[in-house]
């Protein structure tokens, strides 16, 4: 009889998890640019296909999404996101958080709306809520009520088993629970784009012209006698 056995199933990073290179799946490319002439000559065929692109930088702690050289190139946020993620493969999934009758919920959905109005009376006595404040209290009064403010969209099983707090820059929370999937999904594939954004140290995202401005800076820094993307490699 097989011994049973309860070992917890190690999940892949992203990057763990290989692309084909060189294919253009969804409107998105993997490839690998090991020198600056490399990157030149790929752009100047395919700068009229792609919006969008991520070049891997290596980091001394654990590469998540993409190596050192490697890129990938997208007509679109979505795509690109998804391309970097592995979203499908990884298993990244959008789902709703039924906070209103979630009973371990660390703050109650009754308490939730005492307190908003607790700290603008607080802030009214002390003389430091602004105009400003007061026009984005009265939207919030508008958006969020007891009826409407039940829950929000979350994203799950993202990698390394972080929470959306950590994967997420601050965000307008999607509030609506029939919300079609799909377009809760794009939602979040954009949102990740602007969240990881100049924030990562093992990744770069940038439009079109961020990879003209990619490779003018490394010919300059190459001109100069410095060093320059892919020199190693040359």
């Amino acid at each position: 009889m097989a011994r049973k056995t309860n070992m917890k199933h190690k999940r892949l990073l992203p990057v763990e998890i290989p692309l084909p290179e060189g294919i253009d799946i969804e409107g998105a490319m993997f490839i690998r640019l090991a020198t600056l002439s490399d990157l030149q000559s790929f752009w100047a065929l395919y700068k009229s296909r792609y919006a969008y692109a991520a070049r891997g930088c290596a980091v001394r702690g654990e590469q998540i999404f993409l190596k050192d050289f490697e890129w990938i190139f997208a007509t679109t946020k979505v795509g690109l996101v998804k391309a970097f993620t592995r979203w499908e493969e990884v298993g990244i999934q959008c789902v709703w958080y039924d906070w209103a009758n979630d009973p371990e919920s660390s703050s109650s959905h009754q308490q939730w709306f005492s307190d908003r109005d607790e700290i603008r009376l607080h802030a009214l006595m002390e003389k430091r809520w602004t105009q400003k404040d007061e026009d984005a209290h009265q939207r919030d009064l508008l958006r969020r009520t007891p009826e409407t403010y039940r829950g929000w969209w979350t994203l799950q099983n993202l990698p390394r088993d972080m929470s959306d707090a950590d994967w997420l820059d601050s965000q307008e929370e999607l509030i609506d629970p029939g919300l079609p999937l799909a377009e809760v999904t794009k939602y979040m594939q954009e949102f990740t784009y602007d969240s990881f954004d100049g924030t990562l140290e093992e990744i770069v995202l940038m439009d079109a012209d961020g990879v003209d401005e990619e490779i003018k800076y490394w010919l300059s820094e190459k001109a100069e006698g410095s060093d320059y993307y892919g020199s190693e490699n040359e």
